[in-house]
């Protein structure tokens, strides 16, 4: 009886699991008719040697720092990819979707850290997909939620949270290429400054 119910109970996990959808993610595309590559920037305005990448959705815009983590972010999935010498490229799964639940019909977003996990990175980057060939909104599975893939770059969406620079390879390298450029946390004693700030311009406006 336990094996019956155990074999139940793995035919529901795989049937629950079977729409989950694999989403492609790159700023990287050597395939293409005219390849790009919009390198991902530190702050400072280097190349981001290690970092981390996920998509998820947000209930409303995010406009600065505070949004990016905050409790209007949802994400898609547990899994990432990495980000190496500004570049990107891999595959992140995301659960099933189904009408009615925190993505469908919601623009997907790719949000890019600085650490190992979001949580402990000291900057960040929020980009909305706007012209995504394969689609803007997550959709519900059939079988695959979209988008199946997402190319992250200035022609394709924008960087509601961080920059849209240019960075230049310098000689032997691809030249000048759009770029995109993560932004700051301020630090917590930094934050509290800025506040204590706007209250005593307020207080002097009284």
């Amino acid at each position: 009886m336990r094996k019956f119910f155990q074999t139940i109970g793995l035919v529901s996990f795989f049937a629950a699991n079977l729409n989950a959808a694999t989403v492609t993610i790159t700023n990287f595309d050597g395939v293409s008719a005219t390849p790009f590559f919009n390198p991902i920037l530190t702050a400072s305005g280097s190349l981001l040697t290690s970092g981390i990448v996920v998509i998820g959705t947000y209930t409303s815009t995010p406009t600065s720092f505070v949004d990016v983590l905050g409790g209007n972010f949802v994400q898609a999935g547990n899994s990432s990819v990495t980000v190496t010498n500004g570049f990107f490229q891999g595959n992140i799964t995301t659960p099933t979707l189904t009408n009615g639940d925190s993505f469908v019909g919601n623009s997907v977003y790719v949000v890019i850290g600085n650490g190992t996990t979001l949580a402990n990175s000291t900057e960040l980057l929020a980009w909305q997909a706007l012209a995504n060939p394969a689609g803007n909104v997550f959709v519900a599975d059939d079988p695959t939620g979209g988008p199946n893939s997402v190319a992250i770059r200035n022609s394709t969406g924008e960087a509601r949270v961080g920059n849209e620079v240019n960075f230049d390879f310098g000689a032997g390298g691809p030249g000048i290429q759009p770029a995109l450029q993560l932004v700051a946390v301020p630090e917590p004693s930094s934050l509290i400054l800025s506040v204590i700030g706007v209250l005593a311009l307020l207080r002097r406006k009284r």
